[in-house]
């Protein structure tokens, strides 16, 4: 709040040669009073009384004008310098400050609750009455000031207070909030770390099959491959002795020969060409039943071995498929992982708009999350806004191969086969 200082303003009056002392009459506001204004001198007259000049002489003989004082006088004033300036001069106004303990009162018990007076201007009134008006209407301001101030001191409290409680209640539905929404993740972790432990649970089992299925093919195929092995081994130690016990009957015959050879030269001559014509005859048929024995085991290692190529293709195969399985599983983790945080993200931000809703009106005044379970409740039923799909478009979208799995993941009741954007509606009785 501004303050000004009012001062009266007395009638004009003349002065010649001399300072003279006046009863003015003004009004100092708010902030602080003066003292009604003095002049020191040899002679002095009240302004109320002046009606003619009064002329005196002063000697002065000591630094105080006054014969019997030996102090020096004081300064002279700024108002009774004014005062000096306008001597011998027909205009000039004589003002002196009011003092208004009441103000002062008021303006004290203002700033002790809290009101800030500051210092406005002087302001000059012709009467003592318009003066004091002046001074009861700046105390009823200050008092006003004051009253506005209690009463806002009051409002702040009291705002402060309920504002304490709004807090309060903030950080307790917060802190509600924030425990309801941990609940909520940790059953969404819960479902989800069940969902992905069931495929790979699933994905293990049908890895163990396969591997199983390709080992008792290996152990099958080295089997075969050692029976080959052993039938060619025997094969050829029977071809061995076989060629053995020949080449010893020869050497044998050759060395019986070569002596009745040597006694029957001539005629042994004859009968060693005749013995010679018969054992190339063995001969040849020996060869040519080991050239048969041989094209027979090598038809037979032929055949094992395309065989076996085969059972290595078709291993090979399996692998190649297993792999495909295996990308093809891992795709489909990675599509169910987006689609999970895609829905978990939908599911955030849709808790997050219901929360920030919760308690407005036409919104529920709380938000609970409830699972229904109709194991629990055998003679609960539902109905859908849209029809079931047949067994015949559930082939149309996931192949006949991994349907028993598509029944495993999604349990005997009834499928929907959604368009996108498509919405649903289920109403829940038991």
């Amino acid at each position: 709040m501004n303050r000004k200082e009012l001062f009266n303003k007395s009638a004009e009056t003349q002065a010649r040669q001399r300072l003279v002392t006046t009863k003015a009459y003004g009004l100092v506001s708010t902030i602080a009073l003066v003292g009604a204004l003095t002049v020191a001198g040899a002679n002095t007259v009240s302004a109320d009384e002046v009606t003619t000049s009064v002329a005196t002489e002063t000697v002065v003989t000591t630094d105080n004008p006054a014969t019997n004082l030996v102090e020096v006088q004081p300064a002279t004033p700024v108002e009774n310098t004014d005062l000096q300036a306008h001597a011998n001069t027909n205009t000039g106004a004589i003002v002196t400050p009011v003092e208004t303990p009441a103000l002062d009162r008021a303006v004290a018990e203002a700033e002790a609750n809290g009101v800030v007076v500051t210092k406005g201007e002087i302001a000059v009134h012709d009467s003592l009455e318009a003066a004091q008006n002046d001074t009861a209407n700046q105390e009823a301001a200050v008092k006003n000031a004051e009253s506005e101030k209690v009463e806002n001191n009051e409002e702040i409290a009291a705002a402060n207070a309920t504002n304490a409680q709004i807090d309060a209640d903030n950080a307790a539905e917060a802190k509600r909030v924030e425990e309801a929404n941990k609940q909520g993740q940790e059953a969404t972790d819960q479902r989800n770390k069940a969902a992905q432990e069931a495929v790979e649970a699933r994905n293990k089992a049908g890895q163990e099959s396969v591997d199983a299925r390709n080992k008792a093919k290996l152990d099958d195929i080295e089997a075969e491959k050692q029976a080959v092995e052993e039938r060619n081994k025997a094969g050829q130690a029977a071809t061995d002795q076989r060629n053995k016990l020949g080449q010893e009957a020869v050497d044998k015959r050759n060395a019986n020969a070569l002596a009745e050879w040597e006694a029957n030269r001539e005629t042994i001559i004859a009968a060693d060409a005749a013995a010679m014509a018969g054992y190339n005859e063995r001969k040849k048929a020996n060869e040519e039943a080991n050239a048969k024995g041989q094209a027979e085991t090598d038809a037979k290692n032929a055949a094992l071995e395309a065989e076996y190529d085969e059972a290595i293709k078709e291993y090979n195969d399996l692998l190649a498929e297993n792999d495909e399985i295996q990308k093809r599983n891992d795709a489909a983790a990675a599509v169910a992982k987006a689609e999970n945080e895609r829905l978990q993200a939908e599911y955030q931000k849709k808790l997050a708009d219901m929360l920030a809703n919760t308690g407005k009106d036409g919104f529920l005044s709380e938000f609970v999350v409830q699972h229904l379970i109709f194991k629990s409740e055998p003679d609960a039923s539902y109905i859908s806004s849209v029809e079931a799909a047949t067994d015949s478009e559930i082939a149309t979208i996931v192949n006949g191969r991994y349907i028993d799995q598509f029944r495993d993941d999604s349990g005997n009741g009834p499928v929907y086969i959604l368009k996108k954007g498509e919405p649903i509606s289920v109403t829940y009785t038991g």
